[in-house]
């Protein structure tokens, strides 16, 4: 099975794959996307989705995973990270 997880960010979105047969688990992909200095807020969640759309195509996991937000001190911060987590791809998966 492959999983590929999102740590979402407005600045810096981070993400990783592996694939694991139960016992065995390989790295697969591992990054960062940084959107710092990328124009506009609607400019920065573009980007964020063109690349994430590129690595789903090139990594096609079986599932995927998004790390929810559990703290927010600022309220603004939330709010920008809510739209980073919410900015949905539609893609499709395949098994491989």
């Amino acid at each position: 099975m492959k999983i590929f997880g999102i740590d979402p960010g407005s600045d810096r979105t981070g993400y990783g794959c592996v694939e694991s047969d139960g016992s065995r688990h390989c790295l697969v992909a591992a990054g960062a996307i940084s959107t710092a200095g990328v124009g506009t807020f609607p400019d920065r969640l573009l980007s964020i989705h063109t690349h994430l759309s590129a690595l789903l195509r090139e990594c096609r996991p079986d599932c995927v995973a998004i790390e929810n937000l559990f703290f927010a001190a600022n309220v603004r911060s939330a709010l920008k990270l809510g739209h980073g987590r919410g900015r949905r791809m539609p893609c499709r998966v395949h098994a491989g």
